[in-house]
């Protein structure tokens, strides 16, 4: 028998003299811990540069330093150092000129959600036509199968491309 220190938790554990280079770990706790730590992140062989594209079109970027999320939207992390501090949850970066790739710092521009909501309320009526982005849409917002035109009582329903 020998005799070895855990690399996780520091506890002395016996392991046959046959079996010592084969194990690193006191347990399957600790051995899961050291797996966790070893292959997330950029050590994970399915790492692709830490940059995804989110289901609505945004980019998310890894953020090792972000709490129990690794992955934040690229613009508010950009906006985020931008600032020199965190956002909080109730202030938006939106995107000026609508495209969600562009982060560029010139085209971000930092919002609460009610500057938010009559930006776009304004621009519905400015333009009295709802043009959706592709994407899931959140409670409160028109959906994607419904245009409005001419005016707000006139909707009409929009079944193009179904």
């Amino acid at each position: 028998m020998v005799i070895k220190n855990c690399e996780i938790c520091g506890t002395e554990y016996r392991i046959k003299k046959s079996h010592a280079h084969l194990r690193r770990t006191c347990s399957r706790k600790c051995a899961a811990k050291m797996k966790s730590i070893e292959k997330s992140g950029e050590n994970h062989p399915g790492w692709k540069g830490g940059i995804e594209k989110h289901n609505e079109g945004y980019i998310l970027v890894y953020d090792k330093g972000n709490g129990y999320k690794n992955k934040i939207f690229a613009h508010r992390k950009i906006m985020e150092e931008h600032l020199g501090r965190k956002l909080e949850s109730s202030e938006l970066v939106h995107h000026i000129d609508g495209n969600k790739y562009n982060n560029a710092i010139e085209n971000l521009k930092l919002m609460t959600r009610a500057e938010h909501m009559n930006f776009h309320r304004e621009a519905l009526n400015k333009n009295k036509i709802y043009k959706p982005n592709s994407g899931s849409f959140k409670k409160g917002h028109i959906s994607q199968r419904w245009k409005v035109k001419n005016d707000k009582d006139n909707v009409q329903r929009n079944d193009s491309g179904r």
